[in-house]
């Protein structure tokens, strides 16, 4: 061997491999698809559904696929007590390729929800397989015909026989469904063959492999072969063979390896070759990744040396119009979707995702929980010992995989700790979520007080789920606070919310309705279609690895930045840096968006993980003549890690009017009640006693605006200043007529101007003292006439008092909708809290409302503030009133926690003095 070993040496020296035959004249795996690869290209069988929907009678079904989404059967969520038990009866011919006259046949089925029995011509593949999100298959070579068709027979029960797997599996708070909805496939092999492989690649070069080996009878060796992503050789080496052998080692040591980890996914290739003297009988290849995981005492999780925390989430694997059944485009698209918001990290909740996604993350970069079901009862041990076996020989060799999860929330059974690392090489850490295990605290839904008390140690904190999203609320909600807190000690190891997506079906029993289990399932940070929700970009903000704050200098071109390199293994110089000047369109156009009138590029600065430090950038020279500064920084693959605004005009220029009509003639009088104030095409109608603005109109149509301002402000309840004796006056100035009201509707003063161009002009004052929810002024304007709005500030998305992070300056436009968070729809929501803005206008039936904003610090309030389809009390308050003007906004709570408990944004306003605005309305 001594030859061969210096022979390999001299061959990855010189980049050459083993003298090979044409890779189309080797024995490698071969598989025949029964089913489509996914829910994209499903293939039709026959089909006979025992009861529910469309039932006793054969017909047609797409798979892989849930027949629940194709009109068979009955629907279920895993909370409801009785559940439907129909049976899914599939039949389908195959034929089997003619060369594979003497090979191995197995038929290999991905996933089946929930007990499955076969038959191949008449003949029984086996025992019953129990467990809904296992692969699994049989050796079904001497059931086959060569010559002819055969015929597959499967019968899946929706329903487990065995009361473990039905406990740990659909006794859930998911959606429990029927089918064989991940892929069928032949599998064909040598008779002599490689089985499968066990790879553990440390980060430092070392390279280890456990290759399981059946019907070993003239084979001799095993030959390996490392290749780099560009398929450049790095080592060769190899192992003889004795008969009858099962398994066998490989080793070899890899000089500096290109470590994998969520920000540098270095990929590698091992071929396997079995060989009987210089002939291979069978190869296989496989993609891994070299790094090494280490959970430390007092310091933290550990990847390749180096401390790392998990910006996690959670993931259902799940499809509004095809349930568990799922294509390779989503999992690679939802696993783009993760990283984009500046994750690292992913759970598979609450069991083994499609192989496609844990190939998305190897490739594209995320660490992974990957977990065995048992959502809050666990498998029996014997049951529990095969499906973890299953899960683990599929799933060991993704270098994506760092932890095992033994079930969630007391659904592990603790017999089957061990079991993980006697099938792993690698002995990732085993978790149990919920619970202190393997050095790692990852108990769920803490306080921002308890998570305070949680972050001192010994223990690594690490909650596999927090900030529990409930439509709006949770997720981004408290994030800040919750990631500023955990951000200062090394006791903590990050944490994963909860969840990524609302988990919505189409009802095809209810016309196409997207259910969401009422409050059960509308949990995620993107909707069912993977619709982009408020908190999505609050944590694409928040979890950027690059931090910037940005100074514009008082003179010269250089902008002043404070740049904070958040990542845990690359430089800042491998991001790209691009500032934008851009200017925006006026109110009275009907553009949207920006236009960018001069941009540059430039490499970030040299800068190490965890250093922090100035930077300037050199902008044009004219800078100050732009209405904004844009800088948006961008990742070493091009990806945007998030875009900052900075306006550079004042307010007085952002928020000018631009009026375009032509001054007027006033009159002023009084009739009745009311003040009036009139031009050619306006009408203005104040009260007398209070000077409330009670009426509009324009060109003789009256606009939906009335009823301020008016003191609102929340304490418990929704409240607003009882009416009291007011001092109002009016009086002409210049061309111009004045309402001026002293002690009216809680405001100290307020005073409106009539301009002789239209403009309705608002100066207002208050004091206020105490904690409240918010306060501001505000008034009429019906939710039921309002067709959109349009406006400069901050969007794209509502914000909360706990999550203003996640928006920029810019026009946004809005249709109106009443859209509900988990439905179909055009997202994202028109009623809310919308953060400090230059101008507004809200599209009417009657005709547009301008509102210009010459205050800092202003928001706004429109339409009623919605969780879900109702106002949830105990969550927030909404205000009084259609359109608000605040000094403060509600923050909102989660959905076992109020906003309160998620820290200090989440504590109510404290009011302490006067507060004031100016406003120019025009019709």
């Amino acid at each position: 061997m001594k030859h061969v070993e210096l022979l390999m040496m001299l061959m990855v020296f010189l980049g050459i491999s083993w003298p090979a035959w044409p890779e189309d004249r080797i024995p490698q795996t071969e598989t025949v698809y029964l089913s489509g690869h996914g829910s994209e290209d499903a293939v039709g069988w026959d089909f006979y559904c025992t009861d529910g929907r469309n039932s006793k009678k054969w017909v047609t079904i797409p798979v892989p696929s849930n027949w629940e989404l194709h009109g068979f059967g009955t629907y279920n969520y895993g909370h409801q007590k009785n559940k439907a038990d129909e049976q899914g009866r599939y039949q389908t011919a195959f034929q089997v390729p003619s060369d594979w006259k003497d090979k191995r046949i197995s038929i290999v089925f991905e996933g089946v929800m929930t007990d499955t029995e076969a038959w191949v011509n008449g003949r029984s593949v086996g025992p019953k397989h129990q467990g809904g999100f296992y692969q699994f298959e049989y050796d079904i070579t001497g059931l086959v015909a060569l010559e002819g068709p055969n015929l597959l027979e499967v019968t899946v029960s929706k329903v487990s026989s065995d009361i473990s797997v039905e406990h740990a599996e659909r006794q859930a708070d998911y959606w429990v469904l029927g089918g064989i909805y991940r892929p069928v496939y032949l599998r064909a092999v040598p008779a002599e063959h490689i089985v499968r492989l066990a790879i553990y690649a440390k980060a430092d070069g070392t390279f280890v492999s456990d290759v399981y080996l059946a019907g070993i009878v003239d084979s001799n060796s095993i030959k390996a072969e490392i290749f780099d992503e560009k398929g450049n050789l790095c080592a060769a080496f190899s192992t003889v063979l004795q008969k009858d052998q099962t398994r066998a080692s490989l080793s070899v040591e890899v000089a500096n390896p290109k470590t994998w980890t969520a920000e540098t996914p270095s990929l590698y290739w091992l071929q396997v070759d079995l060989c009987c003297g210089d002939s291979v009988l069978h190869r296989i290849k496989e993609h891994f990744g070299f790094r090494t995981i280490e959970v430390v005492k007092d310091k933290g999780i550990y990847i390749n040396g180096r401390r790392v925390v998990m910006k996690g989430v959670n993931r259902h694997s799940f499809w509004p119009d095809s349930g568990r059944a799922l294509s390779r485009k989503i999992c690679y698209d939802d696993a783009k979707l993760i990283k984009s918001m500046n994750m690292n990290a992913v759970r598979m909740s609450h069991y083994p995702p499609d192989k496609a996604f844990l190939e998305a993350c190897d490739e594209l970069g995320l660490y992974v929980v990957d977990e065995l079901a048992g959502w809050q009862s666990s498998y029996d041990t014997d049951i529990g010992r095969k499906l973890l076996e299953d899960m683990v020989q599929r799933d060991i060799n993704h270098p994506s995989v760092i932890f095992w999860s033994n079930g969630n929330e007391g659904g592990w059974n603790t017999e089957l700790d061990d079991d993980f690392a006697a099938h792993d090489p690698q002995k990732r850490p085993v978790l149990h979520p919920f619970e202190k295990f393997s050095g790692i605290d990852t108990d769920h839904y803490k306080s921002y007080e308890s998570t305070r008390q949680k972050i001192v140690g010994p223990l690594i904190f690490m909650p596999t789920e927090f900030l529990h999203g409930l439509y709006d609320g949770g997720l981004g909600a408290g994030l800040e606070d919750y990631w500023k807190l955990m951000g200062d000690t090394p006791f903590c190891g990050g944490g994963f919310l909860w969840a990524l997506l609302d988990e919505g079906v189409v009802r095809t029993d209810q016309d196409g309705h997207i259910d969401v289990g009422g409050n059960w399932a509308p949990d995620g940070i993107v909707g069912p279609y993977r619709q982009k929700e408020g908190s999505y970009y609050t944590i694409k903000q928040i979890w950027s690895p690059i931090q910037i704050q940005i100074q514009l200098p008082p003179q010269g071109n250089r902008i002043a930045l404070l740049i904070a390199n958040q990542y845990s293994f690359t430089n800042a110089n491998q991001t790209r840096l691009t500032w934008q000047l851009v200017n925006f369109p006026s109110s009275f156009s009907s553009c949207n968006g920006h236009i960018v009138e001069r941009t540059g590029t430039v490499d970030g600065p040299d800068m190490k993980p965890g250093q922090t430090g100035p930077y300037e950038l050199v902008v044009d020279e004219n800078w100050r003549t732009y209405d904004a500064l844009y800088l948006q920084v961008d990742d070493a693959f091009s990806n945007n890690l998030w875009t900052w605004s900075l306006p550079i005009q004042s307010r007085t220029a952002l928020a000018g009017s631009e009026n375009p009509s032509v001054a007027e003639q006033l009159e002023c009088f009084t009739e009745e009640e009311h003040i009036i104030v009139s031009g050619k095409n306006y009408r203005y109608e104040f009260n007398k006693e209070s000077g409330i603005l009670v009426r509009v109109q324009k060109e003789g149509k009256q606009i939906s605006f009335s009823n301020g301002p008016r003191l609102v402000f929340g304490k418990e309840t929704s409240q607003q200043a009882e009416k009291t004796s007011a001092n109002v006056k009016y009086y002409r100035k210049g061309g111009n007529v004045v309402i001026s009201a002293k002690n009216s509707n809680g405001l100290e003063h307020f005073t409106w101007t009539v301009c002789s161009m239209g403009e309705l002009a608002l100066s207002y004052r208050y004091a206020l003292h105490g904690e409240y929810d918010y306060f501001g002024i505000s008034f009429d304007c019906p939710e039921a006439e309002m067709k959109g709005m349009r406006w400069l500030g901050q969007g794209p998305n509502r914000v909360w008092k706990n999550r203003l992070k996640g928006t920029w300056l810019d026009v946004w436009q809005r249709d109106y909708n009443r859209v509900v968070l988990g439905q179909a729809g055009d997202y994202p929501l028109f009623a809310g809290y919308y953060g400090d803005f230059y101008w507004l206008e809200v599209q009417t039936q009657a005709g547009p409302i301008r509102v210009f904003n010459h205050t800092d610090g202003i928001c706004f309030r429109i339409g009623e503030l919605l969780n879900g389809d109702k106002p949830v009390k105990e969550t927030y308050l909404s205000p009084l009133g259609d359109l608000s003007f605040m000094h403060a906004i509600s923050p909102i709570g989660d959905k076992f926690l109020k906003a309160s408990d998620l820290g200090p944004t989440g504590q109510p306003n404290t009011a302490d003095g006067i507060y004031s605005g100016e406003l120019t309305l025009v019709f």
